[in-house]
């Protein structure tokens, strides 16, 4: 059976390890200037060739490049596995797997629950204490075909975006080997149940990080965002000061403060910031776009500037309705309007 791998993204190829599947080939994009990075971006090549398996690296993230569709259309492929690949599967790809292209996806609510973009983001920023991944057949739509596999893990108030991510890779790693091995066919498929929603696109300028939310919140916002994202943030002075790992930082004498006041700067750099009900530890943080000779520009009594989450999602949202008009964003990002 010839399967091929669809990936860019590094967790993609923990995934293909996790599985332990012989792949027949493997697609993946040419590296990207800085302006195009894709978050969590890897060259595949180095992969493939550790590994023996025929490379094809294409130019077109949607592969609508015709050279990159002839270089795939050499290939002889039964299966088709998209691992860490924020496109659609064009039609013509779908037509060429004699058996189907597998996908991957899920939610906090499931796969129907949650279609679309950022699906393990938004199940941090929720505080979400399950994800549900499904292995499913890509079928011309948005993440509607049929599901094959269906499994869940735990995600904890320590879990990070990266450690979602290490726990779907195994997870999925497995679904997909148990698959393959005992429906190679993949003739045990059913039709997904329960109303469709969607989830809204993420930029990263959404990442603009609301003060006057509650700690747990703003903790859980920098989680969702830490890398390989590009970081929950604040603008000061023209620079953006990004906020990778954060801990809740709970002592008595603690009084209110003005959200986005930073308490303390204790001398391992760590930063004590007040929020609209408790504090935060901000652990890991850098500074760019800094362009004054001395030090960066957060000190004791330094006031980080806060978005307003609330004008945030509503922006998000109607960006998805203007694209999507007929997807309806999952009532879960909605309420977090009234948050």
């Amino acid at each position: 059976m010839k399967v091929v791998a669809l990936c860019t993204v590094g967790s993609g190829l923990d995934v293909l390890d996790a599985a332990g599947v012989a792949l027949s080939g493997l697609i993946g994009l040419a590296p990207r200037e800085a302006e195009d990075a894709i978050s969590g971006f890897a060259d595949m090549a180095p992969y493939a060739a550790a590994r023996g398996i025929p490379y094809v690296a294409v130019e077109s993230y949607n592969l609508a490049n015709p050279a990159d569709r002839a270089r795939i259309e050499a290939l002889a492929i039964d299966i088709v596995l998209v691992v860490g690949w924020q496109r659609l599967v064009p039609d013509w790809l779908i037509r060429k797997a004699r058996i189907g292209v597998l996908g991957i996806h899920g939610s906090a609510g499931g796969i129907a629950a949650g279609r679309g973009r950022s699906p393990q983001n938004w199940a941090i920023m929720l505080r979400s204490n399950r994800f549900s991944v499904s292995l499913f057949l890509i079928a011309p739509g948005i993440d509607d075909g049929p599901v094959l596999a269906t499994r869940e893990y735990e995600l904890t108030e320590f879990d990070d975006i990266a450690d979602s991510y290490r726990k779907l890779s195994i997870v999925t790693g497995r679904m997909i080997a148990a698959t393959l091995r005992d429906d190679p066919g993949l003739a045990r498929r059913s039709p997904q149940t329960g109303l469709a929603f969607y989830l809204p696109q993420r930029r990263p300028e959404d990442g603009a990080i609301d003060w006057s939310r509650d700690a747990a919140s703003v903790l859980a916002f920098i989680r969702a965002l830490a890398r390989p994202y590009p970081g929950a943030f604040s603008q000061i002075d023209g620079a953006r000061v990004r906020f990778w790992r954060a801990v809740p930082y709970r002592l008595d004498e603690m009084a209110p403060e003005r959200p986005g006041t930073v308490t303390a700067r204790f001398q391992d750099g760590s930063l004590l910031i007040a929020c609209g009900c408790g504090h935060i530890l901000a652990t890991d943080w850098d500074v760019i776009g800094w362009n004054i000779p001395g030090d960066a520009p957060i000190q004791r009594g330094t006031v980080l500037p806060g978005a307003n989450f609330r004008e945030q999602i509503a922006k998000i949202v109607a960006r998805h309705r203007a694209k999507y008009p007929d997807l309806p964003v999952a009532p879960a990002i909605l309420a977090f309007q009234a948050d």
